[in-house]
């Protein structure tokens, strides 16, 4: 069976309903069993949960900008079943003086890729997006060994309309295809000012760990559902007015005024801001700790839903 024949199928399968004396059968023979209606339950529930994540062939979504447009990068994978392949790449996005920086590494073939992109305006609200390929060795920390690849093609440069899409193709084994899917994000009202309607917002950002400044962001803004303090080959800190939807996330500290200060993993982490973060006079902050698999870096921040 070639692949397209093998698509065709899978569209065109569907999963009949189960027959009422089928149901009926189920509620008989689970009712006089509690242990076993939770393993009936927590297995649909996978099901489920492995349904959803292989619904969209989206692997990850990144985005740079400045206060009237955001780049918005989305990598992608077809057929959404070849996310399988995919799930443990990494990677990132640095914002230079005139490029922006795309790195990914691929621990299961050990290889290095990216490339270079930026977004100029055009007359009309269009942007010209034009791409280069990498002129710094993308190999650092632990993926030093790798080797450094080049993606499928490098584009010539593309004029498109805000909300529109162009593509550019990172790989491709003759099963599966990997792609970025750039999309410019224009709004007419300034990105500061609908920036400052989330639950949390910093700008000028400077961080402290144990009293030492170990972050200073002067002119930058972000905000968001969530803060992210980012620590390349370490951890991400995840931090919210909340416990988040799985409830697992856990008190750590405080935001007040313009300081938000937290207490994690045996440190003591101060955030500053040059306007107030948070809405409320004193409001509880939620965090959760997660490892970092980027090369060893900089530490930086970001957010999140």
């Amino acid at each position: 069976m070639t692949d397209l024949q093998l698509d065709q199928a899978l569209k065109a399968f569907t999963i009949p309903p189960p027959r009422p004396e089928w149901r009926h059968q189920m509620r008989t023979r689970l009712r006089p069993n509690p242990w076993m209606r939770r393993l009936a339950v927590a297995g649909l529930a996978a099901c489920a949960a492995l349904g959803a994540a292989f619904h969209d062939n989206k692997l990850s979504e990144l985005s740079f900008g400045d206060d009237h447009k955001r780049v918005v990068i989305t990598t992608r994978v077809d057929p959404v079943y070849s996310k399988f392949n995919w799930f443990r790449l990494a990677g990132s996005v640095t914002t230079g003086k005139d490029w922006t920086t795309r790195k990914l590494y691929d621990p299961s073939s050990e290889t290095a890729f990216g490339y270079e992109t930026r977004a100029l305006p055009l007359p009309g609200g269009r942007f010209r997006l034009e791409f280069q390929a990498l002129r710094e060795d993308p190999r650092q920390g632990r993926y030093k060994t790798y080797r450094w690849t080049s993606p499928d093609s490098i584009p010539s440069p593309v004029d498109i309309a805000p909300n529109e899409k162009t593509t550019v193709a990172l790989s491709h084994d003759g099963n599966s295809k990997l792609f970025d899917e750039l999309q410019i994000v224009s709004t007419t009202e300034p990105i500061s000012v609908s920036m400052r309607k989330e639950p949390l917002r910093i700008f000028n950002p400077r961080l402290f760990e144990d009293g030492k400044q170990i972050v200073d962001l002067k002119g930058s803004a972000l905000s968001g559902k969530a803060i992210m303090i980012l620590m390349p080959g370490e951890k991400n800190l995840i931090l919210r007015l909340d416990t988040g939807k799985k409830n697992d996330y856990l008190s750590v500290g405080w935001v007040e005024g313009n300081t938000l200060e937290i207490d994690i993993e045996d440190h003591h982490y101060r955030l500053e801001s040059s306007e107030k973060i948070g809405d409320g006079p004193r409001q509880q902050v939620f965090g959760l700790s997660k490892s970092n698999d980027e090369p060893k870096g900089p530490v930086n921040l970001g957010t999140r839903d």
